[in-house]
């Protein structure tokens, strides 16, 4: 299921996207963990989302955003990443999950 959603949010995210890598990882960033990227995660973060980007180099950011000990299942966070993902935080796929 989280899966499903990283690979439809990654790809959307990528076809709206009107930036470049930097922007993209720091939209991600600020809107999953409500900072920036440090600058080894931004390197990092650029090796991973590949250039050009891919969906699955995005997707594998995301779930490594996911993954981050900071990154935790609390409301804010859900509403948080449901628009890092682009999808409405009233999917019924963040319902179950909480």
């Amino acid at each position: 299921m989280l899966t499903d959603l990283l690979t439809r949010g990654a790809a959307a995210r990528l076809k709206m996207h009107k930036g470049g890598a930097g922007r993209l990882i720091m939209d991600i960033y600020q809107e999953a963990l409500v900072r920036e990227p440090t600058p080894a995660e931004r390197t990092t973060a650029g090796k991973i989302v590949g250039d050009p980007m891919t969906a699955d180099g995005v997707a594998d950011l995301l779930w490594i955003v996911v993954m981050l000990p900071e990154f935790s299942a609390d409301t804010m966070t859900l509403h948080s990443f449901s628009a890092c993902v682009e999808v409405p935080a009233t999917s019924p796929a963040l319902q179950r999950e909480r």
